[in-house]
């Protein structure tokens, strides 16, 4: 639907404003490519998008799909490698993040909490206090949310952990899509990431249960299998005896799935279950 209404804005328009459509009309088909899984697809059409973008010359937009060009690729690699690989691509687009300090800390913070980088700790905690402070105030606001929510599991924040989850919990049954056209997953499974860090492992599961539903219910395939990844997991470190087989069903499906996408991380850590 919003191809469609993109390709209806096109008629009648040339020049600068055309490029613009243009561009996010190719922005929004890599996002989408890349959430149900078609990879490399999603970089060929981020590519598409980036050299359309750099037809706006010094245009506001123009630089902003810069910024979605880098994150886009960031995500292609947080998705098929490793963290390491992950911090190295998003590190680069720091000096070019002009447009908003809020997008490109959050950003960071979570590519170095990922790789274990103690640097993402001061940048987690200036952005969960700015997403504090701004409770509320728009889409863009609840992706910083998701964002802050894997980087504090990465982290161990406990503390901010729980700020976050109170601000989240009303969002139940939503997804996160930032400023710059990046799906950042549902709600549920970020509320399952910080109960599991917290110590609430029945209300993980239920919600990384809901985050399975809620992704595959949007053909967001890759969050599919990091929910029932994490599923698996919370539930085997619950350890009650009656949830073993679902343990194992679990992770093979997450394992077959896995590969089958091209998601190698998500083997590595189901490896001792």
């Amino acid at each position: 639907e919003r191809a469609r209404a993109l390709d209806a804005a096109f008629e009648g328009l040339d020049g600068e404003r055309a490029a613009e459509l243009r561009w996010r009309r190719q922005a929004w088909r890599a996002t989408t490519l890349l959430s149900t899984g078609r990879f490399a697809e999603g970089l060929a059409a981020a590519e598409e998008a980036f050299r359309t973008s750099r037809r706006g010359g010094a245009a506001p937009w123009a630089a902003r799909a810069t910024v979605f060009h880098r994150t886009q690729t960031g995500l292609h690699r947080f998705y098929t490698a490793s963290a390491g690989d992950l911090r190295d691509r998003v590190l680069p687009v720091v000096p070019l993040w002009t447009r908003s300090a809020r997008t490109w800390r959050q950003t960071v913070a979570y590519a170095l909490a990922q790789a274990g980088d103690q640097q993402a700790r001061p940048l987690f905690e200036q952005a969960c206090d700015d997403a504090l402070a701004r409770e509320g105030q728009g889409g863009g606001w609840l992706a910083q949310l998701c964002v802050l929510a894997g980087a504090a599991h990465a982290l161990g924040d406990r503390e901010r952990a729980g700020h976050l989850c109170e601000l989240m919990v009303p969002w139940r049954g939503h997804h996160g899509l930032n400023a710059e056209e990046t799906y950042v997953g549902s709600i549920d499974h970020q509320l399952g990431l910080l109960r599991s860090m917290l110590g609430d492992l029945d209300g993980a599961a239920d919600a990384f249960r809901a985050g399975v539903e809620a992704h595959e219910a949007v053909g967001a395939c890759p969050f599919a299998v990091l929910s029932r990844m994490q599923l698996a997991l919370t539930l085997d470190r619950r350890g009650r005896p009656a949830d073993r087989a679902e343990v194992e069903a679990l992770a093979q499906e997450a394992r077959a799935a896995g590969r089958r996408l091209g998601m190698p991380r998500v083997g590595a850590m189901l490896a001792a279950l």
